[in-house]
């Protein structure tokens, strides 16, 4: 197994960020000339079974090259964003969205796909286009790195303060000691099994930093040749504490803390009295 992480120095960042920049708009117009010219194919003339399978490849590989592009897009992004676009949403419809993007793929590699709900409410604030992409990145990564007639599960719940998505497959895995860096910029593990897999290593540093955006935590628990779980925590809309919320409504990180512990303080101390 061989480990890939093209880390930066923090002085050459900001170059490495413009430089990304630029390449990521400069790649944009020759890629859709290409799509449209691949599209265009069947108007000169019905194309016969093996014309099709290339063009088809084709359009395949041209998808990928774009996911990757705007996956270089949202990361020169990041650092620039604002608040706006910020509401309240409801979470559902941004899973559903997910599960759309990547059920052509999943279907021809017959991989299913659960969802289960068990939260009291699936409101949150969030921006929907960018907690999108966090949604669509999970689940492609469930779908690419998940074995043949494999499953896909997600899992939403009430977790405290938190509204917490659960995205389990039955892949691969990543190994332990990769564990820690899979949020990494420019990180990748490369094995037999994901050789084919092609990414640029920033999917999931983008993620990570759009769930902190939202004051939220991403972390992952996988088991070599069994699969991963990607856990997202995201902040509900507050019941209790109001006064913890900034002036757009959004609940602080730390009073969700806070927040927590005292419920934990709370259950520990009433477990006590009840063993007396």
């Amino acid at each position: 197994m061989v480990e890939q992480n093209h880390g930066v120095e923090a002085e050459e960042y900001d170059d490495v960020l413009e430089i990304l920049n630029i390449f990521a708009h400069d790649l944009k117009n020759p890629l859709g000339a290409i799509r449209s010219f691949i599209d265009l194919m069947g108007n000169a003339g019905e194309l016969n079974e093996r014309q099709t399978h290339f063009a088809n490849r084709a359009m395949m590989n041209v998808d990928r090259i774009q996911q990757m592009v705007n996956e270089l897009l949202d990361y020169a992004r990041l650092d620039y964003s604002d608040e706006t676009g910020f509401d309240i949403c409801d979470l559902m419809p941004i899973i559903d969205y997910g599960i759309s993007m990547v059920q052509d793929l999943a279907s021809r590699r017959q991989i299913q796909i659960a969802l289960h709900n068990a939260a009291a409410s699936t409101s949150i604030w969030a921006h929907q286009r960018l907690l999108q992409h966090v949604m669509v990145n999970l689940l492609s990564n469930a779908v690419k790195y998940n074995r043949r007639n494999g499953t896909v599960t997600i899992s939403i719940d009430d977790d405290g303060p938190y509204l917490r998505v659960d995205v389990a497959d039955s892949g691969i895995g990543i190994p332990a000691e990769k564990l820690p860096k899979v949020f990494d910029r420019f990180f990748r593990v490369h094995s037999d099994a994901s050789q084919n897999i092609e990414g640029t290593g920033l999917g999931l540093a983008v993620v990570k930093a759009l769930v902190e955006k939202h004051n939220g935590r991403i972390s992952v628990q996988s088991t070599l040749g069994v699969g991963s779980t990607f856990t997202v925590l995201l902040p509900s809309l507050g019941q209790t504490a109001p006064a913890s919320y900034d002036s757009e409504g959004r609940e602080s990180l730390d009073a969700i803390d806070d927040n927590a512990q005292e419920s934990q303080e709370q259950r520990e101390s009433e477990s006590d009295a009840d063993d007396v």
